[in-house]
């Protein structure tokens, strides 16, 4: 492992191309950094973030026997806010790194400030929103699970011909 700066390079990881896609970041930016805050894998980059990505993807590929212990050496978790460290993909370069927390805005830049409009909604407005507020229909809930086993199957896929490659 090689330090840049404070970035730590993992060389000779073995990662699937689509590695940030498979850990639920759903845009095409060439670096995404990954944390943990509380119990929530968080995806950033320069113009978002986002408490979506695929915590279940995460432990299934950090966990396999052949990936461990290249995660094993850093702190990822933390009870009371961000983890201490960040994994950060480039998939220009296809370098990833860790880094600590505090430096993950200069890893991927800060995502612009919200700058929408601040809508004032009066207690009538609000209670009608309240009672007509629906749930997610369920062919929405089934289209996010679909996508997501779509990933985890290819997650486990790629996992088990790791297996079957010479180390």
């Amino acid at each position: 492992m090689s330090r840049p700066g404070k970035l730590t390079t993992i060389h000779g990881l073995p990662r699937p191309d689509n590695l940030p896609g498979l850990l639920g970041y759903p845009r095409r930016n060439n670096q995404v950094a990954f944390y943990w805050e509380l119990d929530e894998l968080v995806w950033r980059d320069s113009q978002a973030s986002s408490n979506t990505a695929d915590w279940y993807a995460w432990r299934l590929y950090t966990k396999h026997p052949r990936i461990h212990p290249f995660f094993a050496p850093f702190d990822w978790y933390c009870e009371d806010g961000p983890g201490p460290n960040f994994l950060l993909i480039d998939t220009e370069t296809q370098r990833v790194s860790v880094g600590p927390i505090e430096d993950v805005d200069k890893a991927v830049g800060k995502p612009p400030p919200f700058e929408g409009p601040v809508n004032v909604v009066d207690q009538k407005d609000l209670d009608y929103l309240l009672q007509n507020l629906t749930p997610s229909a369920p062919e929405v809930v089934a289209s996010v699970q679909a996508r997501q086993a779509k990933r985890l199957a290819e997650l486990k896929r790629w996992l088990t011909n790791l297996e079957h490659r010479t180390h």
